[in-house]
């Protein structure tokens, strides 16, 4: 390709007898001496200018640089002695690790990019950009903000400005992480408030907070504007169970695998999300006061207010923890319904139910096949009228030979389902949706300040005692709450949500807890 590739070695070395190219250098090093040998290739137009740019390399005192960049690091990175190797090593590790992923496109980017990953066997394509790898999501912000505060006050800055970026004018913030263009874009978590006000907290930089101001007032009101119910307000609703990056926690809403619930995550309230919200309406409430914002000022002490007493009704005092609601009923029905069987066109229920329903109902195709059918579920509503509820084929999403249909209704009564286009070897799973069942996201009122000290201590007892729950690895994604777990769940540690629930516990004065959990 029309280049001179020389390689170049210090020290007088030789050329040898060899089929490719190459030099030869003996040493002898005797005891206690040392000795530094450097070497280069370059690959230029010329031959001439590939041996000047290799003899530049090796001429250069590149360990100088080196040790300059080591003293820089070291100036910006927290030394902290608790009397334990290993707490210290990890709190050293922590920081370098986090500072690893870091890069930027050039020297003069005020942006840099977090990398996921920097392993040779995840390497980046050829096609990426690097703005285009800047996938990090607030959730994970908020856990580097642990890291990277109060030494590099500045770099998460910067980070959470790159972040914030993303957002229309509309205050949708989209998530980048598993998206494809095929599928619609959902909306990252709202945690950006609070890291900006931690931010001005080590800083004091009234300025940042005045530039990111608007933009945190866009996307706060895209999450607080009406929606579902315009006569009820704004329901905390999320819109993908990938927006809380859990794993196997969310098996309620999961529809991948055999232990999947399947119920629409879109059809329940979610504790964490209106947590988030109080904490965030909460720092946009200081942040107004601090910028001297009066009429921002009290919108969002009205606000905060508001979420303060949605939270409460999460709040369940026979499970001891704050639970899922119903999007529409604003209730946590247990289950009245659960009936299987092979598939007929025609199933009679006739059930009246205590408390108004949504209904899931599961279909399994006996040959893993994808099925082009129609299910009706028939009943009356919560007023007593007459309800048919039609679930058509471009509707219905199967995989692997399964499908988990959720109703858009409540049903107080159900009299029968029909469903076309199965086979008669096919099998059903009618039941009501269960709300019953938590996960570590719903003790996210905790970390932000709403719940109270008798429920936190109620949260500690039934559900974060080591006698009943497993915690040897730390607060797992879910645990039984009345009920037991599907078989074959595997039950992950997500360190996210740990470091949340950790910090609120703390906040909360639980210290000999927090020990605990953390160790």
């Amino acid at each position: 390709g029309n280049l001179y590739p020389v390689l170049f070695l210090n020290g007088g070395p030789a050329g040898i007898s060899n089929p490719y190219p190459a030099l030869s250098l003996p040493v002898q090093v005797a005891p206690g001496e040392d000795k530094r040998i450097s070497w280069a290739l370059a690959s230029k137009k010329s031959r001439s200018a590939s041996i000047a740019s290799a003899r530049e390399i090796t001429a250069a005192k590149w360990w100088v640089e080196a040790q300059d960049h080591v003293m820089k690091v070291a100036r910006s990175t927290i030394r902290i002695q608790s009397g334990n190797p290993d707490w210290d090593i990890a709190f050293l590790l922590a920081q370098s690790n986090a500072m690893s992923h870091l890069v930027r496109s050039k020297k003069d980017d005020q942006q840099p990019v977090f990398l996921r990953a920097r392993l040779p066997d995840q390497p980046k394509s050829s096609t990426e950009t690097l703005d285009q790898l800047a996938d990090i999501t607030t959730l994970e912000l908020t856990h580097l903000a642990q890291v990277y505060l109060p030494a590099q006050v500045d770099l998460l800055a910067e980070l959470v400005k790159s972040v914030l970026s993303r957002a229309d004018d509309t205050g949708f913030l989209p998530s980048r992480l598993d998206t494809a263009e095929f599928l619609k874009p959902y909306p990252e978590c709202p945690l950006l408030a609070n890291l900006c006000l931690q931010i001005y907290e080590v800083n004091q930089d009234a300025d940042f907070l005045h530039s990111v101001f608007p933009e945190l007032s866009r996307v706060i009101e895209y999450w607080l504007r009406p929606n579902h119910d315009p006569e009820d307000g704004f329901s905390a609703v999320l819109q993908d169970p990938r927006q809380l990056q859990l794993d196997t926690g969310l098996f309620t809403f999961d529809i991948w695998e055999a232990f999947s619930g399947g119920l629409d995550i879109q059809t329940v309230e979610n504790p964490a999300l209106a947590a988030m919200l109080f904490r965030e309406v909460k720092a946009l409430k200081l942040i107004a006061k601090i910028l001297d914002k009066k009429n921002e000022f009290k919108h969002y002490a009205n606000l905060e207010k508001q979420l303060k007493q949605k939270i409460g009704r999460f709040w369940k005092t026979h499970l001891a923890c704050f639970i899922y609601l119903d999007r529409q009923s604003h209730l946590a029905p247990e289950k009245e319904l659960h009936t299987h069987g092979a598939v007929k066109d025609f199933i009679e229920i006739n059930q009246v139910f205590k408390t108004p329903q949504r209904l899931k109902l599961h279909l399994y195709s006996d040959d893993e096949r994808t099925r082009v059918c129609k299910v009706r579920l028939a009943g009356q509503d919560t007023a007593g009228n007459p309800i048919v509820e039609e679930i058509k084929s471009p509707y219905i999403r199967w995989v692997i030979g399964t499908a988990h249909l959720t109703t858009q209704n409540l049903f107080s009564e159900l009299d029968a389902v029909f469903i076309e286009g199965l086979r008669p070897q096919d099998q059903f799973l009618l039941e009501s949706a269960d709300l019953t069942q938590g996960d570590i996201t719903c003790l996210l009122p905790i970390w932000s300040g709403a719940a109270n000290k008798e429920q936190v201590e109620g949260i500690l007892t039934a559900h974060l005692d080591p006698a009943t729950t497993p915690l040897r690895n730390g607060i797992p994604e879910t645990w039984p709450y009345r009920d037991d777990l599907p078989e074959k769940l595997p039950i992950r540690v997500n360190t996210l949500w740990n470091t949340l629930i950790i910090e609120g516990l703390l906040d909360a004065g639980f210290d000999q807890e927090v020990l605990q959990l953390f160790n």
